[in-house]
């Protein structure tokens, strides 16, 4: 337990994936920072055609990189589950056509949302025209 004044927090388990999913969408920007975009969820593929979903992307823009987001109950097991599909998530993000689809799901974000696009405003960086 965690105590704050009058507020008490209390540790309590996840009890599926779908809730860790949501706790990581509604509060990317407390859990990775202030200046990113969260891509949702996309399938990718590996170059030899095997697809995988991972949970996510963070864009971080003040620091120019980017990261792969994969929630996942420590139930399911590292070895039966949880590496190999990270295995496969990370093979697929080798492919061009995975990384030009998170790069025009991000121009498709900042064109459409405008808090996204204060992300780069804050930074003071400008608006580019792209022909995606």
């Amino acid at each position: 337990m965690i105590v704050s004044g009058s507020s008490k927090y209390y540790s309590t388990p996840f009890t599926d994936e779908k809730e860790i999913e949501k706790v990581v969408t509604d509060y990317a920007e407390y859990l990775f920072g202030s200046s990113i975009l969260f891509l949702p969820k996309s399938r990718i593929s590996t170059i030899g055609g095997k697809d995988t979903i991972p949970d996510g992307f963070v864009v971080d823009v003040e620091r120019e990189e980017w990261f792969m987001v994969e929630a996942e109950l420590a139930s399911h097991g590292t070895w039966q589950h949880i590496a190999p599909q990270i295995s496969k998530q990370i093979v697929a993000i080798d492919s061009k056509a995975t990384r030009e689809k998170i790069l025009r799901t991000c121009l498709d974000i900042i064109r459409m949302d405008k808090t996204a696009a204060n992300v780069f405003a804050e930074l003071n960086i400008g608006q580019t025209r792209n022909s995606w």
